[in-house]
């Protein structure tokens, strides 16, 4: 068995049948507690006093009227909603106990809070596995919970406030429990999940994202194949890094192209291009090539094909592995990702087979691997009439009694090995989700495309200004502006001329389009020393409109930022506006199809 986490306060004990846990409350006032009578106690104490003041009479300005108290009142009404929540959620996690049970396959979880009891439980035969998953996540650092995956019907979820080494030591003990008592999904079912067709068909291969898993079953044999497709992954290369270069030439542009060009523009742009340059050359060799794993009886074939044609072979044995290992490697969209890899006999020798794959294509390879690597034995004993087991992750699946099972010994499963399972939490779950992620998505791209639009505007005006005529005019002052924020401190040139146009004295204050402060405190002087005051330059404007004017007239580089920050605005979510609604398209097709007589 596992060692238990040494400041767990969690109860393990055996009963007839399996065994128990007693997960007791936290107790105490949590942080989220404390946010919540804070967040919204503070809007309700201010909600109090006006109403008070307004009663009393001695409120003034727009709170003193009826229709003043209900504008505070549904203003105010939005914190203290949410501040009730976050104290609704952090009390419940911080005084909900657990007692969870796992007995002859089957897994009960009864909840405690102030007395009142909810039972939840997974029949024997309908438990599918038990993990982790997050839907929250705290100064950067995910919140796990536990989950037993049900093979049919709702999930259970619980425990979400327990610490991460604790849910793991709770999960690897549940599953090794499971496993013994044959509550784990057998090869044969398995083989079902990962490869059978949505119209409940056999399939050869399962396939997601560039990564295909193949049977190959002739005579029973248990080999398998895995192919790595890098085109998917060397197209997006190619087109991040292009747009990389692109997007890092504007500021290589304003940086040292542009007159008055601020160096760190040039630097940052500099280095973007670069990595984007790089980007865009491995994608080149990423494309058309395909890594392929052959898993015979005794050993593994590892080819590199491009085009189909194979450049290298080389053979690994068998022998040289003694265990798989699936590990968290990151996580994309909220989602984790995982590094799949054999293990040597050594413990460093490693055969790595993914580095970023999502859980379902982590769980068929660890599935396919694990069979592989230990296949269906019988265990020792004097009866030749007893059942086969899979030793391999999740594999065992007892058909013989009880008092047959309790002659298995409980096979080790480490902490480490327990399943990160995607949150099942969707848009579709929240109601009105998928119309607030709209929303949330079409104000990105208003605010991008108005930003592109004002950007092209302005350069627009820029080209224009070189065919304005000009006046003499005086600059009234020039000095270097400070502006001290939380982003650290910026250096503006403050020009203000006067100009006379058809006996009409104008005054402006634009030295060009695209003109900006910086960190460069040198830049901003040096512009503000070409113009002193009381100094007599040409003044070019607009002659549709004489107000309109500027000391140097056309485009310059950094008049480029704001159609180039507004287009990323305004492509990206509108590429995740399409991709999302053809991926819901897609599910409801699916979903209609899947209902059909």
């Amino acid at each position: 068995m596992n060692s238990k986490p040494v400041k767990s306060k969690i109860i393990e004990s055996d009963t007839t049948t399996g065994k128990s846990w007693d997960i007791p409350a936290k107790k105490g006032v949590g942080f989220l507690m404390i946010f919540g009578c804070f967040f919204g106690g503070l809007p309700l104490l201010m909600l109090a006093f006006s109403v008070y003041a307004s009663l009393s009479g001695t409120s003034e300005g727009p709170a003193s009227s009826g229709w003043g108290i209900l504008g505070v009142f549904a203003f105010l009404s939005i914190f203290i909603m949410v501040g009730a929540i976050t104290f609704y959620f952090g009390f419940k996690w911080r005084y909900t106990s657990y007692r969870v049970s796992v007995n002859d396959g089957a897994v009960k979880v009864v909840k405690r809070l102030c007395g009142k009891e909810t039972v939840d439980k997974l029949e024997s035969g309908n438990v599918h596995g038990v993990g982790l998953y997050s839907n929250s996540s705290t100064n950067g650092k995910k919140d796990y919970g536990l989950i037993v995956k049900a093979r049919e019907g709702n999930d259970v979820k619980f425990s979400q406030e327990r610490k991460e080494n604790e849910l793991r030591w709770l999960a690897s003990e549940m599953l090794a429990v499971l496993d013994r008592q044959g509550g784990l999904p057998n090869e044969e079912e398995l083989e079902k999940t990962f490869f059978t067709s949505e119209g409940g068909e056999s399939e050869a291969t399962f396939s997601k994202k560039g990564v295909s898993v193949t049977r190959l079953d002739a005579g029973g044999s248990g080999h398998f194949v895995i192919e790595k497709n890098g085109s998917l992954i060397g197209k997006a290369m190619l087109f991040g890094g292009l747009f990389g270069m692109v997007f890092s030439s504007i500021f290589v542009w304003v940086g040292f192209g542009a007159e008055d060009g601020d160096l760190i523009f040039g630097i940052v742009g500099s280095i973007m291009a670069l990595g984007a340059f790089v980007m865009f050359i491995l994608a080149f060799t990423k494309l058309g090539v395909t890594e392929k794993y052959t898993f015979k009886t005794d050993t593994i074939v590892k080819e590199k094909l491009r085009k189909g044609v194979s450049r290298s072979k080389v053979t690994i044995q068998k022998s040289s592995f003694n265990k798989l290992k699936v590990a968290s490697s990151g996580s994309s969209n909220d989602q984790t990702r995982y590094s799949v890899k054999l293990i040597g006999n050594s413990g460093t020798k490693a055969l790595k087979l993914f580095s970023w794959v999502d859980h379902d294509v982590s769980e068929v390879v660890k599935h396919k691997v694990n069979a592989w690597l230990s296949p269906p034995s019988k265990p020792v004993s004097n009866s030749s009439s007893q059942p086969s087991f899979s030793s391999g992750y999740g594999s065992a699946m007892a058909t013989e009694s009880s008092q047959e099972k309790a002659a298995f010994v409980q096979r080790k499963i480490s902490p480490d090995e327990v399943p990160v399972y995607p949150s099942n939490m969707s848009l579709k779950d929240i109601k009105g989700g998928v119309w607030m992620l709209r929303a949330f998505l079409t104000i990105f791209t208003s605010i991008g495309l108005g930003l592109a639009i004002f950007g092209f505007l302005n350069f627009k005006s820029a080209k224009e200004s070189l065919t304005w005529p000009s006046q003499k005019g005086i600059i009234l002052a020039s000095k270097v502006s400070v502006n001290n924020s939380d982003d650290g401190t910026t250096y503006g040139a403050d020009i203000s001329y006067q100009y006379v146009v058809e006996g009409i004295t104008y005054q402006g204050d634009k030295r060009s389009y695209g003109d900006y402060s910086s960190s460069n405190r040198k830049r901003a002087r040096k512009i503000v020393q070409r113009y002193p005051v009381d100094k007599s330059i040409p003044v070019f404007y607009d002659p549709k409109a004489p107000d309109k004017s500027v000391l140097e007239p056309g485009a310059s580089g950094s008049t480029w930022v704001f159609p180039a920050v507004g287009l990323v605005f305004f492509i990206v979510p509108l590429i995740i506006v399409i991709c999302t609604e053809r991926s819901r398209k897609k599910e409801a097709k699916v979903n209609k199809n899947s209902i059909k007589p």
